[in-house]
């Protein structure tokens, strides 16, 4: 007769094995509110039918009817970490299924209890605000008074920021202030700052400051400049600062105000200023009012740095004590000769990973706006060498005021031992110093170096020389003065 149906057999392993070893991790290496688990995967016969591990929770005080699915992972994973949980316990498990639907017998139960961390640094103190120009809103705030706070870190929230954003991180706790300018005026804003500690653990945030800029007067400041920075206190350098205020439509008039420390020539947008005679050291913030009609607005400072050291434009020749070497570009102009750093190798300070490759751009360009030490150095001389950790202390401490460390070598032996020179500065501790290799003699010359070492200049923010000699040591006075920073403990 004819021949029956057909019949199919499939192998069907059946179910996978339950997953194994289910453990839950707490603590500061799984992180604030989080629970960590970790097992054996199932040993299911054939494993590229294993589809996923379903994880299930409930409170360890919650009867067995509470367990819920809160998450499914792929095969491939044997981890999972819970999230945003409170300080309660709670109880974990897991099974695996298969590409078929079937599922594994439930894996031990691990309970665990996040760790949860409260901030040991407190928060900073009367956030306020104020609105002087268009669009810009100033904030102002006390560092918290314990002197927990290492940094801080400003938010905002509102119109344009849909969610909390930082928008400002500062260098250091002295840093206690930002503008921002916002989208839309006349509109409001919520600020709130919190304080960090020097494990980048964050605080509580400050109260919240609701702020409006305001909107845009018939006369507005669009930018305001100098050409120089730093000045000798008692009656200026030869040059004076050039000032300008620029505004979106000609103002009637513009008042200058320094608080009576120097002197403005001219009037209007365009004026020049000057230290008055027997002015001491100190910061001097300059600020423009323009005028039109009945509005008014007041600049941001410009801030002006006035120093006891004049400008160097010769330096004394060491072999007789008499011949003076010109210094900078022009000759004699005492104003930094520009140096092409592509030219010369380059060793990273080792802070920044200390990648040893060819220098960059020009050497203007590199300390635009800083103050600046730079030291020529040889790798044969023990006074270069010791006075390393007194430089890379200037480095370390100035550098969030706007300060760098720069040192030039010629020493062949230097240039092709960078690794050693390296290890050698990795040894000792020295880890913020820019170092640069090849310099020619030529260079070295026009800033008044007369072949010896060590031999240092003390640059200004404007590039302008304001001390030379050999070791640097103590001349973080002057470091500060060049810089608003505070002096060195």
């Amino acid at each position: 007769g004819p021949p029956s149906n057909f019949a199919q057999v499939v192998d069907d392993p059946g179910p996978p094995n339950a997953p194994t070893g289910l453990s839950a991790e707490t603590g500061e290496a799984a992180g604030s509110g989080n629970i960590k688990l970790s097992w054996t995967k199932s040993t299911f016969n054939v494993m590229d039918d294993l589809r996923s591990y379903h994880i299930e929770r409930k409170l360890s005080s919650e009867d067995e009817f509470a367990w819920s699915e809160i998450a499914e992972t792929s095969k491939i994973y044997d981890t999972y970490t819970d999230q945003g949980l409170a300080e309660e316990s709670y109880d974990y498990r897991v099974l695996a299924e298969d590409l078929s639907g079937q599922f594994s017998g439930y894996s031990n139960v691990a309970s665990g209890t996040p760790w949860i961390y409260i901030p040991t640094v407190s928060p900073p103190e009367n956030l306020t605000w104020s609105s002087t120009q268009s669009s810009r809103i100033n904030l102002n705030w006390d560092a918290p008074s314990d002197g927990s706070a290492w940094r801080f870190q400003l938010y905002v929230q509102g119109q344009e920021f849909t969610d909390p954003t930082v928008i400002f991180s500062s260098l250091n706790d002295t840093e206690t202030s930002y503008t921002h300018t916002v989208g839309t005026p006349e509109i409001d804003y919520d600020y709130w700052v919190t304080s960090l500690d020097t494990g980048l653990n964050e605080s509580e945030p400050s109260n919240v400051s609701t702020a409006q800029a305001i909107a845009a007067p018939p006369i507005d400041i669009l930018d305001f400049t100098t050409d120089k920075t730093t000045h000798y206190a008692n009656g200026g350098d030869d040059a004076a600062a050039n000032l300008h205020v620029e505004t979106n439509t000609p103002p009637d008039s513009v008042t200058w105000d320094d608080g009576g420390v120097g002197t403005f020539t001219g009037s209007g947008v365009d004026v020049s200023w000057k230290p008055k005679a027997g002015a001491s050291v100190q910061l001097v913030d300059i600020k423009a009012t323009v005028y039109l009609g009945g509005s008014e607005v007041t600049s941001d400072p410009l801030t002006m740095y006035l120093t006891n050291e004049t400008i160097k434009t010769y330096h004394i020749d060491r072999a007789d004590n008499v011949s003076q070497l010109p210094i900078g570009d022009p000759p004699g102009s005492g104003y930094l000769t520009d140096l092409d750093l592509s030219t010369l190798q380059y060793l990273e300070p080792l802070s920044q990973g200390g990648s040893i490759g060819m220098g960059s751009g020009m050497l203007r360009e590199f300390t635009e706006g800083k103050a600046f030490m730079l030291d020529f150095w040889e790798l044969w001389c023990p006074p270069c060498l010791a006075e390393f950790p007194e430089l890379d202390n200037f480095a370390e401490f100035y550098e969030p005021y706007g300060y760098l460390q720069v040192s030039l070598s010629n020493d062949s032996r230097a240039q092709y031992n960078l690794d050693a020179i390296k290890a050698w500065f990795e040894g000792n501790g020295i880890d913020y110093i820019y170092q640069f290799f090849g310099h020619s003699n030529s260079y070295a010359e026009s800033m008044g170096y007369d072949y010896y070492v060590p031999y240092n200049l003390l640059i200004d923010r404007d590039g302008n020389v304001r001390r030379t000699g050999g070791q640097a040591f103590g001349w973080d006075g002057l470091i500060a003065e060049l810089t608003g920073g505070p002096s060195m403990p």
